[in-house]
């Protein structure tokens, strides 16, 4: 899904422009798989209830609990803070961390590249995107 809202100022060094920030968080869907792969019921409800995973680092010192957000619920916390969508896309969509042979070849990557930048601005796909990227900007002044 790839909005685009109309009439984006330039840069920020111009006295128009509107703040604008990009946000690139996990999404929530595909969290699920991981619980399902380990055969953890428990901590499947409890992320089903709560929306947080630990950052599976190979360190235990380095994990940390990690909130994980729907493409809706983005979505709503930007109009509750009052901020327009100008973009929402998932990243990746592929599951590329279990063909990484095909990253071996340059060819292939370009190619790979260029089949995930379309695949991450389908509405339709952003629940098999590992992250989701939104950017959001304040409205324009009435």
């Amino acid at each position: 899904m790839q909005r685009r809202a109309e009439g984006h100022e330039g840069s920020g060094t111009d006295p128009g422009a509107r703040g604008v920030a990009v946000l690139s968080v996990d999404n929530r869907a595909v969290c699920y798989e991981h619980f399902l792969e380990k055969g953890d019921l428990a901590g499947l409800l409890d992320f089903h209830k709560r929306g947080i995973i630990t950052w599976l680092a190979k360190r235990k010192d380095e994990r940390f609990p990690c909130r994980t957000f729907s493409p809706v619920e983005l979505e709503a916390l930007a109009a509750f803070a009052r901020l327009e969508v100008v973009s929402l896309i998932g990243k990746t969509v592929l599951p590329l961390r279990k063909h990484t042979a095909l990253l071996e070849n340059d060819r292939a990557v370009k190619e790979l590249l260029r089949i995930e930048r379309k695949l991450g601005a389908v509405e339709s796909n952003l629940g098999r995107a590992s992250h989701l990227q939104i950017v959001v900007r304040k409205p324009a002044a009435p």
